[in-house]
């Protein structure tokens, strides 16, 4: 396991192939674990953290951070803060949110591979959004099973599509539609020298 620890400044860091500890420490840091099963610390700071392939954990610190698991079954938390927890396909893995404050934190996912008629730069509607275990009209697109925690996205709700699990969230807030909002961008890309969210 490779250990990478930043400075107290904002750093840019990315991991290596392997299972790797990478602390961030404080200032506002962008990093990406890269293959591996990582655990990512932020620190103190708005960091910017994404796990990109691998089972990850990451942690926000203090600060307002946002998270991405990337591909597979990741854990997220936050920490203090207004986190956004950043969903770039349905298809990445069932992530678990340890720590979601709604009305504080928000779940964000890209239009490009979501769809589903979701318009990026807003808010998802009301009636975009049901409390349950399934679809019940044409228009849900998430679903939130506050009972278990699990929040699933239909692209076309009552539809032949099937439902999937996006995430579990853990302390099962009281999730509604004014939580989720759907990005400007068509993917969250982090590099070495720049990041899009």
């Amino acid at each position: 396991m490779a250990k990478i620890i930043g400075s107290n400044g904002s750093d840019i860091i990315v991991g290596t192939d392997f299972n790797d500890l990478i602390l961030g420490l404080a200032g506002a840091d962008i990093i990406t674990g890269d293959g591996g099963n990582d655990t990512i610390r932020g620190g103190a700071g708005a960091d910017i953290l994404d796990g990109d392939s691998g089972r990850d954990l990451l942690i926000g610190g203090t600060g307002n951070d946002t998270l991405a698991g990337g591909s597979g079954r990741d854990t997220l938390t936050g920490g203090l803060g207004a986190d956004r927890f950043n969903f770039d396909s349905p298809n990445e893995g069932t992530d678990i949110i340890t720590d979601f404050i709604a009305a504080d934190d928000t779940i964000v996912v890209s239009p490009r591979n979501f769809g589903g008629g979701l318009k990026p730069g807003e808010t998802i509607k009301p009636h975009q959004f049901r409390l349950g275990t399934a679809a019940g009209d044409p228009s849900d697109r998430f679903i939130y099973d506050r009972k278990s925690g699990a929040l699933y996205f239909d692209r076309d709700g009552i539809g032949p599509s099937k439902q999937i699990q996006l995430a579990t969230i853990a302390n099962k807030p009281l999730l509604s539609h004014a939580d989720i909002f759907v990005s400007e961008q068509f993917g969250f890309i982090v590099f070495e020298d720049s990041v899009s969210v």
